[in-house]
């Protein structure tokens, strides 16, 4: 078969375990609301922005204040739940092609033993992903009245895409690997390096996807794209458990050339 067959593997594998998604898709709603209160609060700051000061709209600064920082300690959490989800599933998709039963239970309990260096291994990249597209998008609406925010807009999203590319197999690497933080980055760059069209092909899709629904939670207080935003939190919730299900397997792939 041919070098991207672990794509049709993995197709295979969510279709007779359906149960795969569940997490996924409830780690999914619970973003889509978060996602639906940020471009709330977003939207509500930048009227404030412009504004007179007045003592009301103090008050309401504040509210608006109190509400982000409730977001974002929202956010982190279920970031962190999200990224020992994700950690279950090269051992998942490892007890597959060992013929063993798949076991959510099981997966939980060995990928904790290996939370210590995947969660700050995945947190510290997440954080480095937040920071391009806020400076990407705080560009973007600096050169807005030019035309030079679409080349921002384009290379931000590539170098985003190039460091996801760059760390595609540092979830099973982590997970699977007995290597320290250190060891699990360095080893996980190689791994792209030598392995780059595999990786590369196995990125895109939900890279995409994510980024047409962060655009979508801006245009939710509109009813047809609100249904459109569900619509799409739901098939993301697919998408990403198929591509977690992908990673592992493109990660075995990579071992036999290697």
């Amino acid at each position: 078969m041919g070098q991207w067959h672990f794509f049709v593997e993995a197709f295979r594998l969510v279709l007779k375990e359906p149960k795969l998604f569940l997490p996924k898709l409830v780690i999914s709603i619970v973003y889509g609301f978060v996602m639906l209160e940020i471009a709330q609060a977003v939207l509500q700051a930048s009227t404030l922005v412009s504004s007179q000061v007045t003592q009301a709209m103090i008050q309401e600064a504040t509210i608006v204040l109190g509400i982000t920082i409730g977001l974002l300690i929202v956010t982190i959490i279920a970031m962190i739940v999200d990224i020992w989800i994700s950690s279950w599933y090269p051992i998942l998709v490892s007890n597959y092609h060992s013929k063993k039963s798949l076991s959510f239970k099981r997966a939980a309990r060995e990928s904790w033993k290996r939370f210590s260096v995947v969660l700050p291994a995945l947190l510290g990249i997440e954080l480095v992903i937040a920071l391009i597209l806020a400076f990407v998008l705080d560009m973007t609406l600096f050169l807005l009245p030019a035309v030079f925010f679409i080349p921002v807009l384009i290379i931000g999203f590539v170098i985003i895409f190039l460091v996801l590319l760059a760390v595609y197999p540092l979830l099973s690497v982590g997970v699977l690997e007995k290597k320290s933080i250190r060891e699990t980055f360095f080893r996980s760059f190689s791994l792209s390096k030598k392995n780059w069209k595999i990786f590369s092909l196995a990125s895109i899709l939900p890279f995409s996807i994510s980024l047409v629904n962060v655009g979508l939670a801006f245009l939710a207080e509109i009813a047809a794209f609100l249904v459109l935003f569900w619509v799409f939190r739901i098939l993301l919730a697919f998408i990403v458990t198929y591509n977690i299900v992908v990673n592992p397997s493109a990660y075995f792939v990579a071992l036999e050339k290697n």
